[in-house]
């Protein structure tokens, strides 16, 4: 089962809300766009998860 597609513009928001910060926003959605979301997200994010859906404060998406 597939997941839905969000724009990159969602995507960036989603991981905005869950406190991720961004240095260069255009780049990283740059980087969204050639890569995969979940792999880009789930490849990293447990290193900095604070809770189930929120990271560390001071996560960076660089």
């Amino acid at each position: 089962m597939s997941k839905p597609f969000h724009s990159i513009e969602d995507q960036h928001n989603k991981l905005l809300s869950r406190g991720v910060e961004f240095n260069n926003a255009q780049k990283a959605k740059k980087h969204l766009l050639l890569n995969n979301y979940y792999n880009v997200v789930n490849c990293y994010s447990k290193f900095f998860h604070d809770s189930c859906d929120v990271y560390k404060e001071g996560t960076s998406f660089e």
